[in-house]
């Protein structure tokens, strides 16, 4: 009976023992399990956007307040950046400008007046020997004989002396 009993007593106890598995959950430690530097700067947004917030609401109730006034002007002068160098680039040319007119002004020709007049002259007996009808022609024709009109321009490619440039388009301009 003894033997009987000790198996009772054993099953009893066995019924009443615990596991000893620990099945609680493990130790957390905060280091692990925070991130404390995304944290720290996700309270710095919020402390911005919180901020931010508070200066909106503010102005709000004063624009509610002072009746909502529009303030767009611009109290201040517009000025270029690049005025100091524009200025000293227009110097510059400028200086450049007055150093040509000088040189142009102190320059004497090279071709002398003399022998342009002879040149022309000879350019304009040269131009009456070769055209068809002489200058001053109508003036000595038989009124009678009809010649081919032609059309005729009151510019000339050819040089013509003043007087008688002047002549020639009466002449042309009756005719």
């Amino acid at each position: 009976m003894l033997f009987v009993a000790v198996l009772f007593c054993r099953a009893f106890e066995l019924k009443k023992s615990h596991g000893l598995i620990d099945l609680s959950p493990p130790r957390e430690y905060p280091h692990y399990s925070q991130r404390l530097k995304q944290k720290e700067a996700r309270e710095y947004q919020d402390a911005l956007i919180e901020g931010e917030n508070t200066r909106l609401r503010n102005s709000i109730m004063h624009v509610i307040k002072m009746g909502g006034y529009v303030d767009s002007r611009n109290d201040y002068i517009r000025r270029s950046l690049n005025s100091d160098k524009r200025k000293r680039i227009q110097a510059e040319h400028h200086q450049a400008n007055v150093r040509l007119v000088q040189k142009l002004h102190s320059t004497q020709t090279l071709y002398p007046t003399i022998k342009f007049e002879s040149d022309w002259k000879k350019q304009q007996r040269f131009k009456q020997r070769i055209c068809r009808y002489p200058q001053g022609w109508e003036q000595f024709k038989e009124p009678g004989i009809k010649t081919p009109r032609t059309r005729t321009s009151s510019v000339s490619l050819a040089p013509i002396g003043p007087s008688k440039r002047t002549k020639s388009i009466e002449i042309e301009q009756k005719a």
